[in-house]
């Protein structure tokens, strides 16, 4: 069955543009064709309402966020909150009592701050899964509504919170992660052109969502889509919260950056080959005739003052 990025190099094919304005989508267009192509589920409040239903008819009970994260075929706690703001409210819609945690506000904060005082840093999510020192993450999430919820509760910076520090250029570009401090230094000293946060919904137009590339780069004359995938997870055993950013990340990868001229960086990627080696590909894209007279932009500049915090 093809793809949409098939239909962008081929000759003598219609370009993927031509399918999506005579279509509502290319999946509709390869329904049409003839290709089985499942539709998408709209996780509504209505569907995640039937769901819970659902769930306490199978099951007997009235279930907690983590029970939706774990249950087979059941939409994820990450959908509730989403459209609920919260695992509570969604429980509050469906007309149910809140399960009541063991711990009150208080004690929840003074373990949070505990671990704070400890490390000179908030926790990261991980942190607080199967620890017998601290309460669940679940806590937090089920009281809060997520996480990030959580960090900004408690006056914290959520991308601290999430990758354990983050960097700001002198221009004000700003890497969230290492993996992203490093690929910018990196493309900085070689002089590389880029972009950052490139919404897709720019450059596909049947793309309604808000999802990014975390960089678009421009070398001789080419453009490379480049994700880094920093918490993509390895191995047979996966938690349920890196199944579920590996199920997501998977998809923004076949529905959104296939379409495009694409590289993804892996944490192993980073473990075990050099930046040097991770680019080796812009090796392999020749300066074309038609730039040889021209200046080619010089991207984000060359300073490379930073702040880190």
């Amino acid at each position: 069955m093809p793809v949409q990025k098939d239909f962008e190099k081929l000759e003598g094919y219609p370009s993927r543009k031509t399918f999506t304005n005579h279509f509502p989508s290319f999946d509709e267009a390869l329904r049409q064709a003839g290709f089985d192509i499942p539709p998408k589920l709209n996780y509504t409040k209505e569907y995640l309402l039937t769901e819970i239903d659902r769930f306490i008819n199978e099951f007997g009970r009235q279930p907690y966020a983590k029970d939706m994260d774990d249950a087979k075929g059941y939409p994820s706690s990450y959908h509730f909150n989403k459209e609920f703001g919260s695992w509570n409210n969604a429980i509050k819609a469906a007309g149910l009592k809140e399960k009541v945690s063991r711990y009150t506000d208080i004690e929840l904060k003074e373990k949070f701050m505990d671990f704070v005082n400890l490390n000179g840093r908030p926790p990261k999510l991980h942190e607080f899964n199967n620890n017998p020192d601290y309460p669940s993450f679940w806590c937090y999430q089920n009281r809060y509504g997520s996480w990030n919820k959580t960090l900004i509760h408690y006056g914290f910076d959520i991308s601290v919170g999430n990758s354990g520090s983050h960097h700001e250029f002198a221009n004000g570009e700003l890497c969230k992660s290492n993996y992203e401090f490093d690929v910018s230094n990196w493309l900085r000293k070689n002089k590389i052109s880029y972009l950052r946060n490139v919404s897709y919904n720019e450059w596909i137009p049947d793309y309604e969502g808000k999802k990014d590339c975390d960089y678009v780069i421009l070398y001789n004359g080419d453009i490379i889509w480049l994700e880094i995938a920093g918490l993509y997870p390895y191995g047979e055993k996966i938690s349920r919260m890196e199944k579920d950013y590996k199920e997501r990340f998977d998809h923004k990868v076949s529905e959104l950056l296939s379409i495009f001229n694409y590289k993804i960086f892996y944490p192993q990627d980073f473990k075990e080959r050099t930046l040097d080696e991770m680019f080796g590909f812009l090796h392999e894209i020749k300066r074309p005739e038609w730039l040889s007279y021209e200046e080619i932009y010089s991207g984000v500049g060359y300073d490379y003052e930073i702040r880190v915090s």
